[in-house]
């Protein structure tokens, strides 16, 4: 091939160049001193379709009619997409260098952003048309993280467990929401864990104090009630911060709950619904019941036991028989048909009091239970007879124990109850029905 090198041409009828090609410098310039260069493309018909303007800097891609699709202004650096819509030919896409603007869409036609990861799935939609931004897609989820000037996450909204995070170390997240008078109406605050509601004069008619763990409503001047509706929009549940009253009510609007303060009195149960009041224990048994359907008292334990002052605590354990001591306060018998028994010390075996009278309003360790009526596990000497069910108990010689009634004109006035359950020889627990006689 022949080695052509040099320089090639064109000059104007005054000898000016207005197009040059150096092979040297590998160059094509079109224009020359008092020349403007413009290079145009056209089809095979003549129609020109893209111009390349020297003079002011543009690329144009033209449409058959003559008018821009796109154009690019090399001058300012901005970047415009034409879309004729009835008749006109309008900006649909516009990036604006001046002011690092990027503006979609126009009058007829709406410019939505879509943005799609590396397996094509769309993972962010905004919709002009809804004014709606989507965040994610099957198989990737879509969340939203803001930092902070030093790069810590102090807003995450993660979307696979449906969760807002705001703040982080060292930099608190409150949630605050304000009225159209720019007035602090709603305030989370993640510093002090704690959530204002505000009315417009700026009184807080709702605070939930995470401090006390204690909320409230209402205020001087609006009083705060608690409403909550079913999915029909009845109302089922209400506080009353007016009459100091909570209400419950059925589906059919019938009153089953009422706390009424002006009484200080508790309603359950209403026509054609009874009203029950069960307490269950730490590990979820029913060991109370009121029965509203029968107006029976239901209690899961065994006896009723009174407190008692006694001499040693430590030797007063489940269980054990006592009789009163000289100063009037319980130690355990030490004597065969001791007529100062008293009872049994509840709790012992599986038998706990159903009720327990007279206790105070804190524990006192000089004070126990003893069971005065019902089924108790009570300490029992077998030495002095085998115990059989149906015997009397009485108090024998070993310390805090039972023995079986042997000499019944000896045993009025230090009978303790009735054997429940046998034992044949040694020491141990019997259950008995309590029946001081």
């Amino acid at each position: 091939m022949p080695d052509f090198k040099g320089v090639v041409e064109i000059q104007t009828a005054a000898g000016d160049p207005t197009l040059t090609l150096d092979g040297d410098a590998g160059d094509l310039t079109v224009g020359g001193s008092g020349q403007d260069g413009q290079v145009a493309v056209g089809t095979g018909s003549g129609v020109t379709r893209v111009v390349i303007d020297g003079s002011t800097g543009t690329v144009t891609v033209l449409a058959a009619d003559g008018d821009p699709l796109v154009s690019i202004d090399g001058t300012q650096g901005d970047l415009v997409v034409y879309r004729k819509i009835s008749g006109v030919n309008r900006e649909v896409l516009e990036f604006d260098a001046s002011t690092a603007e990027l503006r979609i869409g126009n009058q007829g036609v709406e410019g939505d952003l879509v943005v799609r990861d590396g397996a094509g799935r769309e993972t962010l939609r905004f919709n002009a048309a809804t004014a709606a931004l989507y965040i994610g897609a099957e198989g990737n989820e879509g969340d939203v993280v803001v930092r902070d000037g030093a790069g810590n996450p102090v807003m995450h909204f993660d979307s696979n467990f449906a969760a807002l995070y705001l703040g982080t170390t060292g930099n608190e997240g409150d949630l605050v929401v304000r009225d159209q008078a720019n007035r602090e109406r709603i305030k989370l605050d993640g510093g002090l864990g704690d959530i204002l509601v505000r009315d417009a004069a700026g009184h807080p008619w709702l605070h939930f104090d995470s401090t006390y763990a204690a909320m409230w409503l209402g205020g001087q001047g609006n009083e705060g009630d608690l409403i909550v509706r079913d999915g029909a929009n009845r109302e089922r549940i209400k506080l009353d911060g007016g009459e100091g009253d909570i209400w419950v009510r059925d589906a059919s609007g019938t009153l089953l709950f009422h706390f009424d303060s002006a009484f200080a009195a508790l309603y359950l149960g209403g026509a054609g619904n009874e009203g029950d009041l069960i307490v269950r224990n730490g590990n979820g048994d029913q060991t109370i019941k009121l029965d509203g359907g029968q107006g029976d008292i239901i209690l899961t334990n065994g006896d009723a036991a009174e407190d008692f002052d006694v001499l040693d605590a430590e030797l007063a354990a489940p269980g054990t028989v006592m009789v009163l001591g000289e100063d009037a306060r319980l130690e355990p018998c030490a004597a065969a048909y001791d007529r100062k028994v008293v009872g049994v010390v509840s709790g012992a075996g599986p038998y706990r009091p159903g009720i327990v009278m007279d206790r105070g309003e804190t524990p006192d360790g000089r004070r126990v239970p003893i069971s005065v009526m019902g089924k108790v596990a009570c300490r029992a000497d077998a030495a002095y007879g085998s115990i059989r069910v149906g015997d009397l108990l009485t108090t024998s010689p070993s310390a805090g124990c039972a023995m079986r009634v042997a000499e019944p004109e000896r045993a009025f006035g230090a009978v303790i109850g009735k054997a429940l359950s046998p034992m044949d020889e040694g020491e141990g627990l019997v259950s008995m029905l309590i029946g001081l006689q």
